[in-house]
């Protein structure tokens, strides 16, 4: 158990995100099959006190404490899995970087923290057996962490960050010099998805089912080729609408979205991102990828564990 890695994990209602150390990322639906028996596909199967669990065949519902179950510890556990066999590590220790919305940053950091500290943990994934010790684990707070990363772009302007999770958007300013307005923080029940579930009521009229994924591919442009031209226009026109909503939203809470930068932040920004750049509700806006939290917890404990060493 002498190897020590950095790892930073961003526990989204839709997506894990996993970050090593070095750059490594792996990303996965935030949900698994469990099965008391092994299931038939060994893909992607973890094994863990005698119970299989099948990693991102499903998403689970909405969780807001994600401590009060082990659902995102073995979630997490495949993250692990997944960066230490980049560096064909089964034993080691893991020091594990993680994060919470800012709104709620406050009452849970200890309690998610405490979740994640655990010796000798014993499991397998796709196959290959790991142990680790999770001696440490920092709790930093998500969007926040992100903008830390591009902090130099904007030290001399007042920010307005908008963090496009799975379930809520969460929506700060940081003002100048990069110091958080804590009290501007606030998290609306806006994220992607909720964008899924009105598109898929809307096609359920018309004895329509389509999943998640089929609505992601079509707004990245690789609908597939059975999609009636009808399907992709009203895909596009929720997405709009969506869009506009969301920034309408925001502005009437009292952010000023057209004469300050915003920063996108996540999977769903990116997503979304030529509704965001063509509406007329915001001025200049950039974004930043769904590993950026994960970026930014790694910048912070690297900067803590420096600290800790000049002591």
């Amino acid at each position: 158990m002498n190897n020590q890695i950095l790892i930073s994990i961003d526990h989204g209602n839709k997506n894990m995100k996993i970050l090593g150390e070095n750059g490594e990322n792996v990303c996965f639906s935030s949900g698994y099959v469990e099965s008391s028996v092994e299931p038939i596909s060994v893909d992607n199967l973890l094994c863990y006190c005698n119970k299989y669990y099948s990693i991102g065949n499903s998403r689970f519902s909405v969780i807001f404490d994600k401590s009060t179950n082990e659902k995102f510890f073995i979630l997490s556990l495949a993250g692990i899995a997944s960066v230490l066999n980049h560096y064909q590590i089964k034993n080691a220790n893991v020091m594990l970087t993680v994060g919470l919305p800012i709104v709620s940053f406050g009452n849970l950091k200890k309690k998610f923290q405490q979740y994640f500290v655990r010796d000798n943990v014993q499991f397998s994934f796709n196959g290959q057996d790991y142990k680790i010790s999770i001696k440490n684990c920092f709790v930093f707070p998500q969007g926040y962490s992100a903008f830390l990363t591009v902090f130099k772009d904007f030290k001399d302007v007042q920010v307005v960050c908008c963090d496009i999770g799975g379930y809520t958007a969460d929506i700060f300013t940081v003002n100048k010099g990069g110091k958080l307005d804590v009290g501007s923080a606030t998290s609306i029940n806006k994220g992607v998805i909720t964008f899924f579930r009105d598109i898929q009521q809307e096609l359920l009229k018309q004895d329509i089912r389509i999943s998640e994924e089929q609505i992601e591919e079509t707004l990245k442009e690789n609908a597939p080729i059975v999609f009636d031209e009808k399907i992709i226009n009203l895909i596009q026109q929720k997405a709009e609408q969506y869009i506009e909503d969301l920034l309408d939203e925001i502005r009437e809470m009292g952010y000023e979205t057209k004469i300050n930068p915003m920063l996108f932040i996540g999977g769903g920004a990116m997503l979304l991102r030529k509704f965001i750049e063509k509406s007329n509700k915001v001025g200049y806006v950039e974004f930043l990828d769904q590993y950026a939290n994960c970026r930014g917890y790694q910048l912070l404990a690297r900067k803590a564990l420096s600290m800790k060493e000049g002591e």
